[in-house]
């Protein structure tokens, strides 16, 4: 996940950055990106659907000054067009059952200028190559147990399906980045108007 955010698109002319991560489960990414960008006076709202997702996080999180957790539908997000500099998913667009809306979505709250970014298992993904991954990085505890739940469970999505969402909603500067040997992809994009170059 921080190679994922490290890759993130930098908004311009934002020297306080507003982030939306939806689809935020129990909150650690949140979090994770709360306090990446604590120190320039950045704020995190996060969204999930499911209530017991959200006092999961409000309880492990809720005290963290700069992130704010909201329960909500990421196809239709209570907040106004261009409220953010960037939106951010794991593993959603795979999940929901439309995809382009989802893109679409994304695209109305980030500001001209701002990114859209999200990770997503691919093809090659699968509980055999999890199962080394786990063994080659030495995971434990929560992060080996949920790579083996997202390997079995989890629909996967080709990166070039991706892109093409990315590219018919209108999207700039489009990168594809791959992870963990390619079993994971990171797609970032930028809203037109003032052009954004990748991390």
């Amino acid at each position: 996940m921080r190679d994922w955010q490290a890759d993130f698109p930098t908004p311009r002319g934002a020297s306080t950055g507003a982030i939306l991560e939806l689809g935020c489960g129990p909150g650690r990414f949140s979090r994770y990106l709360a306090t990446r960008v604590a120190a320039g006076g950045g704020r995190v709202e996060a969204l999930d659907k499911d209530p017991a997702m959200i006092a999961r996080a409000r309880q492990d999180f809720g005290a963290v000054a700069n992130l704010t957790f909201l329960r909500g539908d990421a196809l239709d997000v209570a907040r106004p067009d261009g409220a953010y500099d960037l939106v951010v998913a794991a593993s959603l667009l795979n999940l929901v059952a439309a995809p382009a809306r989802l893109i679409a979505e994304m695209c109305r709250l980030v500001r001209p200028g701002g990114g859209l970014a999200v990770l997503i298992p691919t093809p090659h993904f699968d509980a055999q190559q999890a199962d080394r991954l786990v063994r080659r990085l030495r995971l434990a505890g929560f992060s080996a147990a949920a790579l083996a739940a997202w390997a079995r469970s989890a629909p996967s999505m080709a990166p070039t399906e991706a892109r093409r969402l990315f590219a018919e909603a209108g999207l700039t500067d489009i990168h594809v980045h791959r992870y963990l040997d390619g079993a994971i992809a990171g797609l970032s994009g930028v809203m037109p108007g003032c052009g954004t170059p990748p991390l």
